[in-house]
């Protein structure tokens, strides 16, 4: 009961920071749109406008899913064929990274089930665990690898995607603590991102867990639900 407490209080004020961002992130967002307007803008600046663009979207989007959280409003939820969604969403990734090549090791068996899932939850969450993986869970930054694999369980029939980085792996008593709100071990890190990504997938009817991978690396499992909601 009082684990519930603490998380309704941090509820309440992870949403009023969330609405506190918005009017700055909003004035960021609407000065950059005017200065690209600009004929006197040279190409160089114009790159950086561009950046400040795509990220003022992506924080606003973060914001989004902070202020449904809070909410629990229901998830716009999809028919979603991961085989064609991992297509899509490799080349996202890498052309979000700015990357010639795609740094991650796409795996998808041929008779992947059709997921339901709110597509933007889904992408929030592969791309924050790939960014994790790409950002601490390389040994050797000559290849930076993340190997993504989506398939289904052979007991429950589940589908299920999972990320894999080849780092040195998580301690085993701070893998007890990653999906806790502001739980961070780097120094420039928030500590939301597992957080939200678990929660999110819950808005789903997922689960979102963490292994060791066996073979040294960090492994990150999103679990599909099997009921066929609503639509």
């Amino acid at each position: 009961m009082i684990q519930q407490g603490k998380l309704a209080s941090l509820g309440r004020l992870t949403a009023s920071i969330a609405h506190e961002i918005r009017n700055p992130l909003g004035a960021i967002s609407h000065a950059g749109e005017l200065l690209s307007e600009s004929n006197s803008i040279e190409k160089e600046d114009r790159r950086l406008l561009d950046i400040i663009h795509k990220h003022s979207g992506r924080v606003n989007s973060i914001v989004k899913s902070v202020l449904q959280l809070s909410r629990q409003e229901k998830s716009h939820i999809e028919v979603i064929h991961l085989s064609n969604w991992l297509k899509e969403f490799e080349k996202d990734f890498t052309d979000q990274l700015g990357l010639n090549e795609s740094p991650l090791d796409m795996t998808a068996h041929t008779k992947c089930h059709e997921v339901f899932f709110d597509k933007n939850h889904l992408k929030q969450i592969i791309d924050n665990l790939c960014s994790n993986a790409l950002k601490y869970g390389q040994t050797n930054s000559n290849q930076t690898t993340v190997s993504i694999k989506a398939g289904i369980h052979p007991t429950s029939q589940q589908s299920y995607i999972t990320v894999t980085d080849n780092g040195k792996g998580i301690d085993k008593l701070v893998a007890q603590q990653i999906f806790e709100p502001f739980y961070t071990t780097s120094p420039s890190g928030t500590g939301l991102g597992l957080y939200i990504s678990s929660q999110l997938a819950e808005l789903n009817h997922a689960k979102l867990s963490y292994d060791e991978n066996p073979n040294g690396g960090s492994r990150f499992t999103l679990l599909f639900s099997t009921a066929k909601p609503t639509l």
